[in-house]
């Protein structure tokens, strides 16, 4: 068996079946979108993250909106568990080969995100990477308050609202579009989206005297059978 066929879901049972009573499940444990780690006063929310190069993200897309998508998806994980984030971890691996520019605008990307949602970087680690860019980030935070504990996945009752923000599905519509080859349009040095640019097309060479199909040839055609 390989790691294909055992799946997401038979990794963690491994995980567990290895780790036993040091692998508590949620909420203090394996299981939700963070952990809740008790302390005395107020509990701590604990979540982490990662993004590789050529399974998450491209090259070719924008660095800027990259550093902020890094640091987005670990503060969803805490706004998830009705926390608040209060500081992160950075561990970068980076090829040796990756343009400095391109590293400087992930980094201020990641920096305005960290600026608008007051989480401060408290430390982390870089290394050499052998293949793609890695970002991986670990991120803190606290509960709402004393009268409002931790969201737990084991505390959804049957009537409770489900709420969501953002528009569902853009992150696949926008990876699809990428991979059909149409890229983001950029202004302010790559800091702000302008539409999107379409794949150039190809003109296909027809054999002589063949006339070209358009939409008006194409629907005639379909009439007629």
């Amino acid at each position: 068996m390989n790691l294909r066929q055992l799946g997401e879901q038979g990794l963690l049972a491994l995980i567990r079946r290895r780790f036993g009573s040091l692998a508590p499940p949620s909420p203090g444990g394996i299981g939700d979108d963070a952990a809740l780690v008790p302390r005395p006063g107020r509990d701590l929310l604990v979540a982490t993250d990662c993004l590789i190069e050529g399974r998450h993200f491209r090259r070719e897309e924008p660095p800027y909106f990259l550093g902020r998508k890094a640091l987005a998806v670990n503060i969803s994980d805490i706004a998830a568990m009705g926390g608040r984030p209060t500081a992160f971890l950075l561990t970068l691996g980076l090829p040796v080969d990756l343009p400095v520019s391109f590293l400087d605008l992930l980094l201020e990307g990641m920096a305005s995100g960290a600026l608008e949602h007051e989480v401060p970087l408290i430390g982390g680690d870089t290394s050499v990477s052998g293949g793609g860019v890695v970002i991986a980030i670990t991120i803190l935070g606290r509960p709402g308050g004393p009268r409002r504990p931790a969201l737990t996945r084991s505390g959804a009752r049957p009537g409770d609202l489900v709420m969501v923000s953002g528009a569902l599905g853009g992150s696949a519509a926008g990876r699809a579009l990428l991979e059909a080859g149409w890229r983001a349009g950029l202004e302010k040095g790559g800091r702000r989206l302008a539409g999107a640019r379409p794949p150039a097309r190809r003109r296909a060479r027809l054999p002589e005297g063949t006339a070209p199909l358009t939409a008006r040839s194409l629907a005639g055609e379909a009439l007629r059978r």
